[in-house]
């Protein structure tokens, strides 16, 4: 009786509460409502957790990266995953999150170092989709930032997400990430978000088809977290390439309506055969060495150096090329 008593009486406060009526004579008083912090599902994002790690560690250099406890992390702990090589490194640490509803979620996560990586970036890869990332750029010590991808829908199908960050680093690279957080923000997107997907710069030489990206970076205008897409680009005709010059292609993009323009410069190979920083009579005796040869030649590998129209053969064009860059080097 007493348990039914505590009940009545609480749900007659809470309902008090909610009007605004204690007590009851007088004007309702507004209630500042407090809602409850998002659950943050990344399980040890603050690195501090005693028993096994979850986050999975990968790459050629994984020893370049560990969580320990140390003087640069943020405020509330004493660890965080930290890197440094006295080499070129690549790492990558993640973690797979399970049992996710619908909706739409964001990844946040704190970071500081030295600067100067090849890259860095953090990402999420909800299976079946391709990875939505952002890159953070360090410069300094804690200098923290704070890189987030906030355009992460999970969907019945797959109710999972992979989250975490990679960092292709040079020799002396260093730096620490920590507090990541991946928290529920709201239903799935159902409108279009506005993207810009950035145009390609390429080069080739002369008479070569250029080597165009397969897939393209389309970035959220929002928040610059970005998705790689696939694209298809056009027929690139031979004549396009067959003089020295700008052309441009397009491409589409996979799934989408959207198209990427990709900007050609074709040029001629390098008239500095003996690599000495000049273009003189050295590299002139080298083409006249090996004129006549071919394509298909015994000694093709050595001599396709001297082949500054890219035809497949080296003669008098090409020594005519030499020649015309000892008058004006090329630009």
């Amino acid at each position: 009786m007493m348990q039914m008593k505590q009940v009545v009486q609480s749900g007659v406060l809470a309902a008090a509460l909610l009007m605004g009526c204690l007590p009851f004579a007088g004007p309702a008083q507004a209630i500042a409502v407090v809602l409850p912090a998002p659950v943050n599902l990344a399980l040890d994002g603050d690195f501090e957790g005693t028993d096994a790690s979850p986050w999975l560690i990968e790459g050629d250099q994984a020893s370049a990266v560990s969580i320990k406890s140390q003087d640069n992390h943020t405020s509330g702990g004493t660890h965080s995953a930290a890197y440094w090589s006295a080499s070129a490194f690549h790492f990558k640490v993640s973690q797979r999150i399970v049992g996710l509803e619908d909706g739409r979620y964001l990844l946040s996560a704190f970071t500081q170092g030295g600067g100067g990586e090849v890259s860095s970036r953090i990402f999420a890869t909800v299976e079946g989709d391709n990875p939505i990332q952002t890159d953070f750029i360090n410069t300094g010590y804690a200098a923290w930032k704070n890189p987030q991808l906030t355009h992460i829908n999970v969907v019945v199908t797959n109710g999972s997400c992979t989250i975490g960050f990679e960092v292709n680093g040079k020799a002396d690279n260093w730096g620490s990430v920590d507090d990541i957080t991946f928290t529920r923000i709201g239903d799935v997107e159902t409108a279009p978000v506005s993207m810009t997907v950035q145009p390609v710069l390429a080069t080739s030489w002369l008479h070569a088809a250029p080597e165009l990206p397969s897939v393209v970076r389309a970035v959220y205008n929002d928040d610059h977290s970005y998705l790689q897409v696939p694209v298809q680009w056009e027929t690139n005709p031979a004549t396009n390439y067959d003089h020295l010059g700008v052309y441009q292609l397009t491409g589409a993009i996979q799934g989408s309506d959207s198209t990427v323009l990709a900007t050609i410069l074709v040029r001629m190979k390098p008239a500095d055969l003996n690599a000495d920083g000049i273009v003189n009579v050295g590299d002139l005796a080298l083409a006249y060495y090996d004129m006549q040869a071919s394509a298909g030649s015994v000694d093709w590998e050595r001599a396709k150096k001297a082949d500054l129209n890219n035809d497949g053969k080296v003669d008098l064009a090409d020594v005519q090329f030499i020649a015309e860059q000892m008058i004006q080097p090329a630009t």
